[in-house]
């Protein structure tokens, strides 16, 4: 038997359950696995054989975040999974209380507030001039600057939420066709099985029948 430190298993799987994801909004019954534990190394009969001595750690993905895994190398940062286990020690389970649409709406009225902050600030500063005597050149320059900053806001920073928005609801679509598909394949392959099980069963019933009639007859002659 051989062990050390650097000698590793890693293994991917799928496993039935809705369970929330880091990183996803979407979960349609079934994720995918991922575990790395260390190995050892048996020599048998000729072979190597290796097994897993302990798990390191374990993590789960959506169906999309592995098929992003595995067709984006070298992709900044990486995806995001969840961790389930690590340094023996589970974790606590991961719940998505925030779903896209409810972020975005959060950065929309947090927009819209600085938006009207900065409205009322101009009002408060036209009301304070129509009242003064003198208006001098660095109370323009003031208000000038506060209209500019409520103009980059209404031109720049809306429409770019609203880019943005459009942007993750694409992305959002396409977790949920790959997600959808890999549900409605399970089931189909599932139904499939189960058909032709069925069929089996009944060609099994229909022979067995068909042998005792035989059987049957053969003993009244």
């Amino acid at each position: 038997m051989e062990q050390h430190p650097a000698q590793g298993m890693i293994s991917f799987s799928k496993v039935q359950g809705n369970r929330d994801c880091f990183g996803s909004d979407v979960s349609l019954g079934s994720h995918i696995i991922l575990t790395v534990s260390t190995a050892i190394k048996r020599r048998h009969t000729n072979n190597n054989y290796y097994s897993i001595d302990r798990n390191i750690v374990k993590v789960r993905m959506t169906h999309h975040q592995f098929a992003e895994l595995i067709t984006s190398l070298n992709n900044g940062d990486g995806i995001p999974c969840t961790i389930e286990w690590m340094n023996n020690k589970s974790v606590e389970d991961y719940k998505n209380n925030d779903s896209t649409i409810i972020e975005f709406n959060s950065d929309y009225q947090s927009t819209l507030k600085e938006c009207m902050e900065q409205l009322n600030s101009i009002q408060n500063n036209i009301d304070q001039l129509s009242k003064s005597s003198r208006v001098g050149k660095k109370d323009i320059t003031n208000l000038q600057r506060l209209i500019s900053n409520l103009s980059t806001n209404l031109k720049s920073n809306l429409p770019f939420l609203e880019s943005r928005f459009h942007e993750e609801m694409v992305k959002k679509y396409n977790q949920v066709k790959i997600e959808a598909t890999t549900w409605l394949d399970n089931k189909l392959y599932n139904l499939g099985l189960k058909q032709a099980n069925d069929n089996l069963t009944c060609r099994f019933l229909e022979t067995t029948a068909e042998v005792l009639s035989q059987k049957s007859d053969s003993e009244n002659e």
